[in-house]
C-alpha cells in the first residue's frame, strides 16, 4: 500500500502533544552513492551541495512528523538536483554512443 499514512503523534503526559522548534541545520558536505543503469550500473559517489535550514516548526513548534517532512524534502530535492547535473549528460552520453554502435 502506497498511499501516504497519517504518522501518530505523541502526547506527553499532560496530554499535549511534543512539538519542536529548530533554529537551524547545516548539512555540509553531504555524499550520496548513485548506481544509474545508463552508466553501467557502478556505483557514483556525488557531494551534495551546503544545505542550510532554519527555522523548522517556526510558529508554535511541528510535530516529529512535520520536522521529519521539512528536513527531508530539501535533501531529497538537493539530491534531484545533483544526479541530474551530474549524471544526467554522461547518460545521454553513453546512451548516445551505445546507439551509435548498433
Amino acid at each position: 500500500d502506497l498511499k501516504p499514512q497519517k504518522a501518530a503523534t505523541k502526547k506527553k503526559g499532560n496530554g499535549k502533544e511534543t512539538r519542536v522548534l529548530i533554529r537551524r541545520i547545516v548539512i555540509e558536505q553531504g555524499r550520496i552513492e548513485v548506481r544509474i543503469a545508463a552508466l553501467g550500473d557502478k556505483p557514483q559517489i556525488a557531494t551534495l551541495k551546503r544545505l542550510e535550514l532554519n527555522n523548522i516548526g517556526s510558529g508554535g513548534g511541528a510535530t516529529p512528523a512535520q520536522v521529519a517532512e521539512q528536513v527531508l524534502t530539501p535533501i531529497i530535492e538537493e539530491v534531484g538536483r545533483t544526479v541530474a547535473e551530474r549524471y544526467l549528460q554522461k547518460g545521454i552520453d553513453s546512451a548516445v554512443k551505445r546507439l551509435l554502435k548498433q
